[in-house]
Formats: C-alpha cells, structure tokens, sequence
C-alpha cells in the first residue's frame, strides 16, 4: 500500500469510489491499533451509506444513513424483514458489513470487534446461561474482560437499573434498606462501567403475558379485521391477541401513524382506519359508544363511521383458583396487589374468592400495602409475596419470603426474591409449602431425637453403666441416624 492509498482510506474508508477493498483497510486498522479517527465526524454514531448483501445475493440494507448525537435516543420503525435488527447487528459487531463505513465516538469501527465498540446489545429474544445463577449471569462479561471488584460492578448495574425503572426513589430507598438487613450489599457508585452505546432490538418481545380478546357489538371479523391491520406491526401483548382473534390474513400496505397514548392510525387511498382508547376517538370527533366492560377496551373506526370495541381481559392463571383455595383452607390469608383498575381487580378476586385486594398500585404503593400488613399481622404471622416483574423487586425485599417466577419473571424479580418457581406453576406454591413443612418437621425430629439418645447416655454415665461403644453410638450413630431419616425429604410430600 502506497503513500496516496493510505491517506485516501483515512479521508475515506471504504469508499468504492477510491478503489479501497476490505483487505487493505483492515491492514490499515491494525497498523493504527485498530482504530482510525476521523475528526470530520461530528456525531457520536454515524452510519454513512451501509449496504448489506448476503453471500446469496439478497440485500436486506440498502445505502443507509444516520447520524446519532451523544446522549439521543433513536427508535428504527418499519415492518418486519426491511432491515431494523440487521443495521443494530451490524452497529453491534455481529455482522460484517458489506460497504459503507461506520463511525463510533468519531472511531472507524467497521473492522473493531464487537468487545473494543463499547456497546451493549439487549437482543431481540434474549438468552441466559442455564448453568448460571443470575449474579454469574450479569458478571460473566465482566470477568471475561478481566475486570477487578465484579461483585460491585454487579450491584451498581442492579441499582442503577432498578432506579432507572421505579417510579419513586422511595420505593428504591426502602427496598436497598431491607437488602442490606439481609446482608445483600448496593452501592451507589453509578460509573463502574464505561459503556458509551446501547442497542437494543424489540426488547417488549420478552413480555409473556396471557391474554384473551372479546369483541362487543356485531360486525366481529370486520371489527377484528381492521383492528389487526392498525396492529400489524405491534408486537404488544394487545396486538397480539387482536391478531390471533382474529386468525386471517389481512392487508399489510396501510402508512401507520402511532399516536402516542392514543393508538393507531392506519391510511390508504384516503381510507383510515382508527384503532385506540377514548382520547383517539374524541379527538377524531368519531362518535363512539362507550364500552363499560371489566378489562382493556380497544374502540374501533374506519374514516368517521364507529364499528365497534374490543375488550382486552387478562386470563387468570391455571391452577390459581385451586392454590387460593388450598391457602384459604389452612387459615392463610389471600390480598392481591395490583396496577390494574378498580373494576378488573374487583372481578379478578371475586373469581378467585380472594381475601381482599388493592387496585391501582404503583410500585411504592405496594410497598406502602406490606409495610400495613407488617404492622397488623401478629408476631408468629408470615408475610409471603409472590411477584414477577422489576417492579415487584421492592415488595419481594420487603416480604418475609419472596417468591419469583422463574421463567416469565425479570431478573430483578428473581435476584430480590428468596425463593423461585421454575415452571411458574402457582400450584407449585401448595407443593412448596408441604415441602417446608416436612422439612421443618424432619429437623424437629432429628434435633429431638438427638438430643433425647445424648441426655440418656448421660443419665447412664452418671450410673457408671457406659463404655465405649455406647458412646460412639452417641456421636457417629446418632448422625447416622439424623442423615437417613433427613432424607426422607426426598420421598413424596
């Protein structure tokens, strides 16, 4: 490579037009220690004429450009298959890209592994290590970088997420007070890690929720028809249940139009099709008829004519009218702590013959609900809590004992929690409780026993009445003893 060549790949790296291939830029990076600078880049992430071409020919990026300050954050939109997770890939590090140049902090970072960009990426269905718990999970990364004090990293990145999500600070305060009563040490320090960039590719994939639609009114297909259009490209629990109601192919061409906190909006030919709550219909001077109903009401119009609602109502888990019944029956009692409104939580505990219930929690409110609960119950009650998302972590904390949901529960949830369901089973919660209270009765037993043989022994050595096999029997049989019955707990409970 000649003099001019070089100085050309630096004005312009990967530019066609001056004849620069792959090889000779790549020669060029590690002759700079992988990186070159170009102080022209005024943006933090600039992608500037990124193609991709598979080896067999099908281009998913055509010439795109984008240029992202620091500190702004941009969301890609489009449907499916026109290039959204491929770009993120290729600004990640995970796949090459096939011309075009791409600079981060002013760095060309075509050829940079992905481990020297400083970027995260939260894939679109994301993955744990089985074998791992959630601390190893988080701190693998760290210690594969080498870095030094991972359990603080670790803490600081927990903070700073639960922080980032609870919606008040006091919440977040009372939840580190009960971690470091449990000996489960945060720390405040915020910049342990020095990440300048965050991808993340359709993260709301990652939500599991259960839902049933309903359709008020006739005209369901058409109703459902039209709704599944405005919610093609969704992929919200809502969307998703409208579509699967509905089960048919339908139109993908509409322009959508996301009105924030209203719905969607979907145009072709001077056709549009409304699909939200009661703010998209009055603001659209659409006279509709209001849906009464318990759950999520989704209003349906097309041009000015109102077609209809649908209603959006969680279904209520297998198994948990069969586990309240079962905590009801041994004296417990059953409160439910929810975010939903008055109506769906007042039909959800009716169903299910709930104690009492609480609706309309925000995350400290549901702290605010066990602190009362701590102050009414008496000295040898136990408060179990029994959540799932991020912002369950407070009340998990809070609890006597908390339980997480292994599989659809955050990881915030689990970490906070004492105890996690694996098959997110709630009968597994009557099985667990029968499980603590033959484990509780065998270490009665075992301590009982043991005590009872040790005060014999000594009865008979104050009578001269012992020897040596005796006491040996005392030691090493009565463990003996204690360890087999122990497993006992092994057998059916």
């Amino acid at each position: 490579m000649n003099k001019e060549e070089k100085e050309n790949i630096e004005k312009a790296p990967l530019d066609a037009s001056l004849k620069v291939n792959s090889k000779e830029a790549r020669k060029l990076l590690k002759e700079n220690g992988g990186k070159v600078q170009n102080g022209d880049v005024e943006a933090f992430v600039r992608l500037k004429d990124i193609n991709k071409i598979y080896p067999n020919g099908v281009q998913a990026v055509y010439d795109f450009n984008m240029d992202i300050k620091e500190h702004e954050f941009i969301v890609l939109v489009g449907p499916s298959g026109c290039g959204k997770s491929t770009t993120l890939r290729m600004v990640a590090g995970l796949e090459d890209i096939t011309s075009g140049y791409l600079y981060i902090n002013k760095v060309l970072s075509n050829y940079l592994p992905s481990k020297d960009r400083d970027i995260s990426m939260v894939f679109q269905s994301y993955a744990l290590y089985p074998q791992m718990t959630v601390f190893d999970n988080i701190a693998f990364p760290l210690r594969s970088r080498k870095y030094t004090k991972v359990k603080k990293v670790v803490s600081a990145i927990v903070y700073d997420e639960l922080q980032r999500l609870l919606a008040d600070p006091e919440a977040l305060k009372l939840a580190i007070e009960e971690a470091e009563d449990k000996k489960i040490n945060f720390t405040t320090k915020k910049q342990y890690i020095s990440t300048k960039f965050e991808v993340l590719d359709e993260t709301v994939n990652a939500l599991g929720k259960s839902l049933k639609a309903s359709v008020i009114l006739e005209k369901k297909d058409e109703i459902l028809h039209l709704a599944s259009i405005a919610e093609c490209n969704s992929n919200h629990p809502i969307a998703l249940s409208i579509i699967n109601s509905y089960g048919k192919d339908f139109e993908k061409d509409y322009v959508l139009t996301n009105v924030a906190g209203e719905g969607i909006i979907a145009e072709k030919n001077g056709e549009k099709i409304y699909c939200g709550n009661e703010k998209l219909m009055e603001n659209n001077n659409i006279n509709f008829i209001k849906n009464e109903e318990v759950g999520t009401v989704v209003y349906v119009a097309k041009n000015d004519k109102f077609f209809g609602s649908i209603i959006i109502a969680d279904e209520i888990k297998d198994g948990a009218k069969e586990t309240i019944e079962s905590l009801s029956k041994n004296g417990g009692k059953t409160i439910m702590l929810t975010g939903d409104n008055e109506k769906i939580a007042e039909s959800v505990a009716e169903s299910l013959k709930l104690t009492d219930y609480k609706a309309s929690l925000l995350p400290q409110n549901k702290v605010e609900e066990i602190d009362k609960i701590f102050k009414e119950k008496k000295k040898e009650d136990v408060i179990c809590f029994v959540g799932d998302g991020i912002n369950d972590a407070p009340s998990l904390m809070r609890s006597d004992i908390g339980i997480a949901m292994g599989g659809v529960g955050s990881d915030a949830a689990i970490e906070a929690a004492d105890m996690v369901l694996m098959h997110d089973d709630l009968k597994d919660l009557i099985i667990a409780k029968k499980i603590s209270k033959k484990t509780m009765r065998i270490a009665y037993e075992n301590i009982i026993f043991s005590l009872a043989i040790k005060m014999l022994i000594l009865i008979l050595s104050a009578f001269g009445i012992t020897n040596m096999w005796i006491a040996v029997f005392g030691d090493v049989g009565v463990a003996v003893i204690a360890i087999l019955n122990a497993m006992r707990v092994n057998s059916k409970y």
